[in-house]
């Protein structure tokens, strides 16, 4: 498949920040359809990398290209039309309710006002996540796990081709992370291709079709679940982990850190 086949062709980036290398060189394609988790230590280049996709960081070498065109070359409104991102904490304030928040979602593609279309898609949204009961709440006075899930309402406002999201269920507890990777495990089957940075390895396995392992700056390994076994979990964590299938499923039962020094600021 050439790069204009592809929905994302990452190409021998490179990024630091001031003299701290972060991405050493990232080789990655990625293609429609696809559920794709970055995991690894903190530290290891997953938030910078998706941070490179959304075109938010420009590498100091390499490229990220989009449809065959180098991201570089398209204006912010282009991206968002393409590319919808969903930070690890949302930094910006918005007095304004839930549903209005999420309506911003439609800016990249809308007039100076919505339309009818524009409020159903954010109707329809505000449902899939469970967030009816929460419309005409001010978003600034929501939980931090309500406020990750409006978060991503509004992405997926923006209907993007390419979805992204830093630690998605970070904020969430246990019912409400499964319906969260549910709705984006939708979004792949819709086409769309989604990219996620997620600590949990377990929910990784179950809802990915393909893992990406990040280690110092590289894709150490990256493919279906089974590049999850003890030995690379220990190379990347620097712990100690048994692997086992149960029902279809792989499963990552973690043990003990392994007593190095260089792993000491993993955590």
């Amino acid at each position: 498949m050439t790069r204009s086949e592809r929905l994302v062709d990452v190409e021998t980036l490179r990024f630091a920040y001031d003299d701290t290398p972060v991405l050493s060189r990232i080789d990655l394609a990625i293609d429609e359809a696809e559920l794709l988790a970055l995991v690894g230590p903190n530290g290891s280049g997953k938030s910078t990398l998706l941070k490179c996709l959304n075109g938010i960081h420009e590498p100091d070498a390499g490229e990220v290209f989009l449809d065959g065109t180098a991201i570089s070359e398209l204006s912010r409104p282009e991206i968002a039309r393409r590319v919808g991102y969903v930070p690890q904490r949302e930094r910006g304030r918005y007095p304004a309710t839930v549903f209005d928040t999420v309506l911003l979602g439609r800016r990249p593609h809308a007039s100076w006002r919505p339309v009818d279309e524009d409020l159903q898609l954010v109707t329809r949204l505000l449902d899939r996540l469970d967030l009816s009961e929460l419309s005409d709440r001010p978003f600034e006075g929501l939980s931090g796990g309500q406020r990750q899930k409006v978060t991503i309402a509004r992405a997926l406002a923006q209907q993007p081709r390419l979805l992204v999201l830093d630690e998605p269920t970070s904020d969430l507890d246990v019912r409400h992370q499964l319906e969260v990777l549910e709705a984006l495990r939708e979004e792949r089957d819709r086409g769309r291709a989604v990219v996620m940075a997620i600590h949990d390895l377990n929910l990784a396995t179950r809802f990915a079709d393909r893992i990406a392992m990040l280690h110092d700056g590289r894709i150490h390994a990256i493919g279906g679940s089974d590049v999850l076994t003890p030995e690379t979990i220990e190379e990347v964590y620097g712990v100690r982990a048994e692997v086992e299938r149960r029902n279809g499923r792989t499963v990552v039962l973690p043990d003990a850190p392994i007593a190095t020094t260089s792993h000491d600021a993993v955590h």
